[in-house]
């Protein structure tokens, strides 16, 4: 019985995994160079200087070498504390301005990070915002690691806005592969 619940949680994770990288994958054979994700609708509303804070949390692996190979061993937690830098027709330029990535127990804390948002062009996302940071971290005794995080954001009726995340953190030659769910809030001056 429990070897039967055990292949129905892999048959569902696999599946969700499956369903993420055909919702995602468009976004990651888009090239964004500065210039034109800075060229979206979303960046005429927005405020430079704003400041949000990011909290999220899911489980992580190693990065496997085919996608069937994957198994989540690792949970996350996330806090990711930016601010808007620039804005253009199309879309936002992000700063990190702090902020941690936890694998199980092991901590990172955020040196420098820069991002994007913008809305996609293509409504099959299903998503009303993209947005992707790439952050520098530092780890327990000094080590250097880099998380790239790409994630788009789900509007859900009658409650606050949800993240879904996925990416890559590389801590010297290890790579983990990551999902985390989380909410995004104003930072008050």
């Amino acid at each position: 019985m429990d070897t039967m619940n055990h292949k129905k949680k892999f048959v569902t994770f696999v599946s969700s995994l499956v369903l993420m990288m055909l919702v995602i994958s468009p976004i990651f054979a888009t090239t964004a160079d500065a210039a034109a994700v800075l060229e979206s609708p979303v960046a005429a509303t927005a405020n430079l200087g704003q400041s949000f804070e990011i909290l999220a949390r899911g489980r992580a692996g190693d990065l496997p070498a085919e996608r069937s190979e994957f198994k989540a061993i690792y949970f996350t937690n996330m806090t990711l504390r930016f601010t808007i830098v620039a804005r253009g027709e199309r879309a936002v330029l992000l700063d990190v301005l702090g902020g941690r990535f936890s694998l199980n127990s092991t901590v990172f804390l955020f040196d420098e990070g820069i991002g994007f948002a913008a809305r996609p062009e293509r409504s099959d996302l299903n998503v009303t915002v993209v947005f992707r940071f790439k952050i520098n971290m530092t780890g327990p005794d000094g080590v250097e690691a880099q998380l790239v995080l790409l994630g788009g954001v789900k509007r859900v009726p009658g409650r606050a806005p949800l993240l879904i995340m996925r990416g890559l953190v590389t801590v010297g030659s290890s790579a983990y592969v990551f999902r985390q769910l989380g909410r995004i809030h104003r930072i008050q001056p």
